[in-house]
């Protein structure tokens, strides 16, 4: 195992706040600027969470640090650094924006009409502008898949990963020159959620637009608000662990401060319906009012038991430096057998358990590897380590994560 940088995420949270009062901007700033702050610890905090170019963003816009201007020479400097951050987001964004516009006419022209997904929802509004991806998600209607298939192929796109025949989306699938592979969802939520946002509810009220001079359909907005937070909270496990995911949670507090009356009310109306997305969605209003100053609707402020409860989350959530395990046959190549990542499992859960400290394991794979994140979770969940479960991470660390920013303290502002 190897140490990684400290990860600082309540300064990063700090950072992400909402409208803050002149008090709140003045802490952050001597919190950001002080000798003391390891600014590296920052950035590996939000480079983990894809919120490099928010926080920058924020930064920003509270007046602590400027970037420079664009195509500034100054890159050694922390202002020249955050420029290079803020023009590489926006050159990715175009070019995935394209490839979302290549991919749309692709299908419409064999009659399919994909309903956009998660990011890819945001390429085609434009906002959340901030919001970084490492594929593009869309869905289709379950009696286009075979035809989807053979249209992507047919145009270029082969498959990356095989993944199993019964998951929500098909495996993943990619062209040579494109930044990143796309997923075609069959069903728009996996097992664990599809039950409280049922597809055909969610097709149903989906509404056409124009995009690039194509067609595309978008969820309606609360619905966009659910379906991201049933990905996270249920999907993925995150009210099982007892954790948050910040940056679905900054996405969530974003879409929310969104909706208008009519739709908040409609929100309103749907939660009645739902005791277990009800008590999601109050959970994730206070964590966002707590954490992240976000406004939340007046038909939609939480109980104190639900502050009560963020706080405890949140006071859990793992805050000690990282550690990479990585070994030749927990790298996965697409080819391991099932005995050699039982053997590596079995050999990181011994570790893990004679380690002293508590912390937050990096897992090196390529994203979805579905059988290796299963089996991993499994050999976890025996050794009956809550604390440990929820310090998972699992995303592809070398693909999104760069080398960490090198800042000289006499560079600052």
């Amino acid at each position: 195992m190897n140490h990684l940088p400290n990860d600082s995420v309540d300064l990063l949270v700090q950072t992400l706040r909402f409208a803050q009062n002149p008090k709140n901007i003045a802490e952050l700033r001597q919190n950001f600027l002080s000798p003391q702050t390891d600014l590296d610890a920052l950035f590996v905090a939000a480079k983990r969470r894809q919120l490099t170019t928010v926080m920058i963003e924020n930064l920003s816009a509270k007046g602590i640090v400027h970037p420079a201007p664009s195509g500034s020479t100054a890159s050694s400097s922390l202002r020249g650094q955050f420029r290079h951050f803020a023009d590489s987001h926006a050159a990715r964004r175009a070019a995935l924006t394209k490839q979302l516009a290549d991919l749309a006419g692709i299908l419409n022209t064999a009659g399919i009409t994909p309903l956009m997904l998660k990011g890819a929802a945001t390429l085609v509004t434009g906002e959340p502008s901030w919001r970084e991806q490492r594929d593009i998600d869309f869905a289709i209607r379950p009696d286009q898949v075979a035809l989807t298939k053979a249209v992507l192929k047919q145009n270029g796109f082969v498959q990356w990963i095989e993944i199993d025949t019964n998951h929500h989306h098909l495996s993943p699938l990619k062209r040579p020159d494109d930044p990143v592979f796309v997923e075609p969802h069959a069903r728009i939520n996996g097992s664990r959620s599809e039950h409280l946002l049922p597809d055909k509810m969610l097709w149903d009220a989906s509404v056409e637009v124009d995009f690039a001079s194509h067609r595309v359909r978008l969820l309606r907005p609360d619905h966009f608000l659910l379906q991201g937070l049933t990905h996270h909270h249920f999907q993925n496990r995150g009210g099982v662990l007892g954790v948050i995911n910040i940056k679905g949670l900054l996405e969530f507090s974003d879409a929310i401060r969104r909706l208008e009356g009519g739709e908040v009310a409609r929100l309103r109306d749907f939660l009645g319906g739902s005791h277990q997305l009800a008590e999601a969605v109050e959970l994730w209003c206070a964590a966002g009012q707590l954490l992240l100053g976000a406004h939340i609707p007046e038909d939609l402020l939480p109980s104190q038991a639900a502050y009560r409860r963020a706080e405890a989350i949140w006071a859990g959530t793992p805050r000690t430096p990282g550690f990479v395990f990585n070994s030749n046959y927990l790298h996965f190549t697409g080819s391991s057998s099932d005995a050699a990542l039982t053997k590596g499992f079995e050999r990181l859960r011994s570790q893990i358990k004679t380690s002293e400290q508590r912390f937050r394991l990096i897992f090196y794979t390529i994203w979805p590897f579905k059988k290796a994140r299963q089996m991993l979770l499994k050999s976890l969940f025996r050794s009956r380590d809550r604390q440990l479960s929820a310090g998972i991470m699992l995303f592809d660390e070398e693909r999104i994560m760069p080398p960490p920013i090198q800042v000289d303290p006499r560079t600052l502002p």
